[in-house]
């Protein structure tokens, strides 16, 4: 969310009962100072041209590893992306996104399709953008193609909703799998994430799983700057990525003791 941060991790494991079974709770607090999860890692630069950002550069390594170029239409709108990732002496994959947009100009269409993507076998992707009675970003659907956009089936995850408070401020994302996934082992296809918000800025997340589980709960610390998502509305369109300033501290509650085998992303 931040233009520069580094993450500091620090785990204590602490033995609890609830209601079903005894687990382990892991809390988790990152601190953030460059975009990373070492000062080794990534640190990510936004290049603006007057008031519209034209390119972002992720950094790992003090070399240029994922590269983003923001191309306008006459007016003013996302008209594609061209992005790039490589590593040391490796260029590993490039693409372009390209945006359809309505009368309105909102954002109706996303598609992403990949170079070489025949020998890697990369499927054209599509994202197709709803909006609810107030212009709110309402429901994404995600779908992917490997006959060069013939035929579309659902993503792994098919699509996201989101639900807005009385401020128009987002309280509830529910992100949803694709219905060919088999059932044994979840409940429900749906997952969901609950914010609180304050002066602007997401302060508390509860991301319950496929369960209906409480799987993590997430508290952000920020700075008093003006975050570069929150000024580039036509690319950051998402509003969980649209906090007013940037993240710099991250505590997160492991309700499973998942996070001590996770790697660090």
């Amino acid at each position: 969310m931040g233009l520069k941060r580094i993450t500091k991790m620090e785990i204590t494991g602490i033995e609890l009962k609830n209601h079903r079974i005894c687990q382990a709770l892991y809390c988790v607090t990152i601190l953030l100072f460059l975009t990373s999860c070492s000062k080794d890692d990534e640190a990510i630069f936004p290049i603006t041209a007057g008031d519209r950002l034209v390119k972002l550069s992720e950094y790992y390594q003090n070399a240029e590893h994922k590269t983003q170029q923001f191309i306008y239409n006459e007016k003013n709108q996302l008209e594609k992306i061209q992005f790039k990732t490589e590593y040391p002496g490796i260029l590993y994959r490039t693409g372009e996104q390209f945006f359809s947009y309505d009368n309105s100009g909102r954002r109706t269409e996303k598609i992403k399709t990949y170079h070489n993507a025949n020998l890697y076998g990369l499927p054209l992707e599509k994202a197709t953008y709803n909006y609810n009675e107030q212009s709110l970003l309402w429901r994404v659907n995600y779908h992917r193609s490997y006959d060069g956009g013939v035929i579309f089936d659902k993503g792994i995850i098919s699509g996201r909703e989101y639900h807005y408070n009385d401020n128009g401020e987002l309280g509830r994302k529910q992100v949803f799998f694709r219905d060919t996934i088999p059932q044994t082992s979840w409940s429900f296809e749906i997952e969901n994430y609950y914010y609180i918000w304050d002066e602007g800025n997401i302060v508390e997340v509860e991301e319950y799983n496929r369960n209906g589980e409480l799987l993590y709960s997430k508290f952000y610390e920020y700075d008093n700057k003006l975050n570069y998502q929150f000024e580039n509305p036509s690319i950051f369109i998402y509003p969980e990525a649209r906090t007013v300033n940037n993240v710099v501290r991250v505590t997160i509650i492991d309700h499973f003791g998942y996070l001590p085998f996770l790697h660090c992303h």
